[in-house]
């Protein structure tokens, strides 16, 4: 696919950017063979659904590109135009209707850029048409250029990496009824990024069912030369590291098959959660009338060097609440939370059913359980040395996801466990046009790092 510059016009572009992140067209990801094994930079680790970069969290946001600032927890569009309503495929940073977008981010020479994946969806007419795509956005300049572009299969992760694009696709396979799934990425693709056509150079097992047997790849990391990526047996779900070289002709299996949940690559190692056993917990509704008996998994975080395949347990009893950034490395330091179930609590809240009328008949009162899992701190640990610290004590909320730490600040998202903001977000609730949803007591929050 030619790369198409496509010039964004527009009435005015903000002078000053206070945004960040980025990859410059001719420079990104641009590794030597002898560079030493992956060392955090960048331009070596694979896109993902959430990218982390110099205090901002860039994640698909209403279908369009932005990012969650570290220091106060504001959400802002990677589009610079002020007049611009980011709702559309107009708006530069429009990722696709539904998209579960994968974005890579990076700043050289001064230009802050973002990579990410676009699904386009026609409907009309019939049958529903998706075609894929890579975009890179420079926000220094408002342009965006279509790198990869009308691709039938879905796009799933990519590494930019000696002027080439390389990138994972599932195909899409129909159900019959109209519908398509796709069983997740089993082949790897390469494309020059100054234009060209994308070449095969790795396929795996596909399967034409949703639960047959197959490969599905997810790029990690690149580094001395070489492309290290996992691949994940469909029916076990286990997942081992391999590396292999640019062209893929010479691949190495570098771990067992195993558990390994959302993998990330810094300083040379693979860092993953290990899931280690279910964990029965009885909670009792307030005012005694009702149990649930649950379970929770625990996970150990383990690590795995691309360099020997050595794998070690790091640390143990870590909350399952990280569920969809995985384990936060930064600065030689591993941040998470331990598993620590303390409660449930019990609000009521009026539901005014379908039609939205105080009177429908399928209105109800009903019951909103909040259980807490962890106590809402974090801790850190210290790679170098194995020594472990209190970095955060009590944040106010059920962590889900620790996403990044910068210039001593943290970026957490998890559910509020005041009870005063709780009674607060249930009152509201007694309104027809509002209904309980996990956008009503989950946020993004930032913390400073203790000590």
């Amino acid at each position: 696919m030619s790369n198409k510059r496509i010039e964004v016009k527009k009435l005015f572009l903000l002078a000053v950017l206070l945004l960040a992140p980025a990859i410059f067209i001719t420079s990104c990801g641009s590794l030597k063979p002898d560079t030493p094994y992956d060392t955090c930079a960048e331009s070596a680790i694979a896109s993902r659904a959430s990218f982390f970069y110099k205090g901002r969290m860039f994640r698909n946001i209403n279908c369009g590109i932005g990012y969650t600032l570290l220091s106060d927890g504001s959400e802002h569009s990677i589009c610079a135009d002020p007049f611009c309503q980011h709702s559309d495929k107009s708006c530069p940073a429009w990722c696709g209707d539904g998209s579960s977008c994968q974005i890579f981010v990076n700043e050289v020479d001064g230009e802050f850029c973002v990579w990410f994946t676009v699904v386009d969806v026609k409907y009309d007419p019939p049958p529903i048409e998706r075609k894929f795509g890579i975009y890179l956005y420079n926000m220094s300049t408002g342009k965006l250029t279509e790198m990869v572009s009308g691709i039938d299969e879905v796009i799933g992760n990519f590494i930019v990496l000696d002027g080439h694009i390389y990138y994972g696709t599932s195909l899409l396979h129909s159900t019959g009824d109209g519908s398509s799934f796709a069983n997740g990425a089993s082949r790897i693709w390469s494309v020059p990024k100054d234009g060209g056509e994308p070449v095969l150079i790795y396929e795996g097992l596909d399967s034409e069912t949703w639960d047959g047997e197959h490969d599905s790849f997810e790029l990690l990391s690149s580094g001395g030369g070489y492309l290290y990526f996992t691949n994940m047996k469909a029916v076990t779900a286990e997942k081992a590291v391999f590396r292999a070289i640019p062209d893929f002709s010479e691949i190495t299996q570098l771990t067992e098959f195993g558990t390994m949940i959302f993998p990330k690559v810094c300083d040379g190692s693979v860092y993953f959660l290990r899931e280690v056993e279910n964990v029965p917990v009885t909670y009792t509704r307030e005012g005694g009338n009702v149990t649930f008996n649950l379970t929770y998994p625990v996970y150990d975080i383990v690590s795995a060097s691309l360099k020997t395949g050595q794998t070690k347990v790091i640390i143990e009893n870590v909350d399952s609440m990280l569920n969809t950034s995985g384990v936060c490395v930064e600065n030689g330091k591993i941040y998470y939370c331990v598993f620590s179930p303390k409660y449930m609590r019990t609000y009521d809240y009026k539901s005014y059913g379908m039609t939205g009328a105080a009177d429908d008949d399928t209105s109800a009162l009903r019951t909103f359980d909040l259980v807490v899992s962890n106590d809402g701190s974090v801790y850190e640990y210290d790679i170098a040395t194995g020594n472990t610290r209190t970095a955060l004590t009590d944040s106010g909320y059920n962590i889900y996801n620790i996403y990044g730490v910068s210039d001593g600040k943290i970026l957490l998202h998890g559910f509020i466990t005041d009870d005063s903001r709780l009674a607060d977000i249930i009152a509201s609730l007694n309104d027809p046009n509002m209904s309980l949803g996990n956008s009503d007591y989950c946020e993004y929050v930032c913390r400073d790092l203790e000590g």
